[in-house]
């Protein structure tokens, strides 16, 4: 994993360092001028979403019938976020595993609740990515696919993921789970809202894009779509690549990849560090966020 991690990285980041390169005579040409205020709301709306991940964490909690604190949840969701860093981006998912289970949560319904949460956060990227896509991006990607397919996908990909929390519950009554989760009690409509919050978690890491994008270059109604696809893919990309430190230079090259032809080459090759910055800023925060809610709570006790 190790070995696939760096090769990974030194592919995808030689890719972005070359994009890079060719983009800076065309960007010394240009009259850019960064807008604080776009640059201030993209910030914002990515450190929301940021928070949004300890309320979700909770959700998926009660969806398989444990219960933690909302300062616990997002306490260790927030901390957890630095594991994704170093030494891959699944050790997030380790960390909030064990944090939680410190808090006196049984193993086999937390190791449960982590792999509901990825499977999760996978297919709710893959919904917003769908209905996002505009045929016209799909096939500027080369892939020879029609209007109908592609709302048949949506379709389908939205019927599975509202349908999935049903069905676990069904699968959890017919006693063919292992036995160290034997008595385990779903709650379909918490799993539900969890997938919802995710959707929007993914919307609105999208709209903070948009607003990035609005602080370097003009934005038309036109390319809303494929940045929230673009933005919503790369997170796809590096999550299932989950052992790439935060997914270094792997979501630099889907956003590049997944923009040519909608921005000019130049201003998608400076979005996509821009955007790593924003993030990397906004986890930080949180990450102090969460070491404060671990200090009041040693201090209270």
């Amino acid at each position: 994993m190790a070995l696939v991690a760096v090769v990974a990285v030194g592919v995808s980041g030689a890719f972005v360092v070359l994009r890079l390169r060719d983009s800076l005579g065309e960007l010394a040409t240009m009259d850019l001028s960064l807008r604080w205020s776009d640059a201030l709301l993209s910030l914002l709306c990515t450190f929301f979403c940021v928070l949004l991940g300890g309320v979700i964490w909770r959700l998926v909690l009660r969806g398989v019938g444990q219960e933690l604190s909302w300062s616990a949840c997002l306490r260790g969701h927030l901390l957890a976020n630095l594991g994704g860093y170093l030494p891959g981006y699944g050790w997030k998912f380790v960390g909030k595993a064990v944090l939680a289970q410190r808090a006196g949560l049984p193993a086999g319904w937390v190791s449960l609740a982590v792999l509901l949460e990825f499977i999760g956060l996978a297919v709710t990227r893959l919904v917003i990515a769908l209905w996002a896509v505009t045929p016209n991006l799909v096939r500027g990607l080369g892939l020879p696919v029609g209007a109908w397919m592609l709302w048949s996908a949506r379709g389908l990909a939205l019927l599975l993921m509202l349908a999935a929390p049903w069905i676990l519950a069904r699968v959890s009554q017919s006693g063919t789970m292992p036995e160290r989760l034997r008595g385990l009690t779903v709650c379909p409509r918490a799993l539900l809202a969890a997938l919802a919050l995710m959707c929007l978690t993914w919307l609105l890491f999208g709209l903070g894009f948009v607003f990035l994008a609005r602080a370097v270059h003009p934005i038309t109604v036109g390319q809303v779509g494929p940045l929230i696809f673009s933005t919503t893919t790369s997170f796809l990309v590096s999550l299932l690549m989950f052992f790439v430190p935060a997914g270094l230079g792997v979501r630099e090259s889907v956003v590049i990849l997944t923009l040519q032809g909608v921005l000019p080459d130049a201003i998608v090759a400076l979005l996509a560090l821009l955007n790593r910055l924003v993030l990397i800023v906004a986890e930080v925060m949180g990450a102090l966020l969460g070491s404060g809610i671990a200090l009041r709570e040693r201090l209270c006790k």
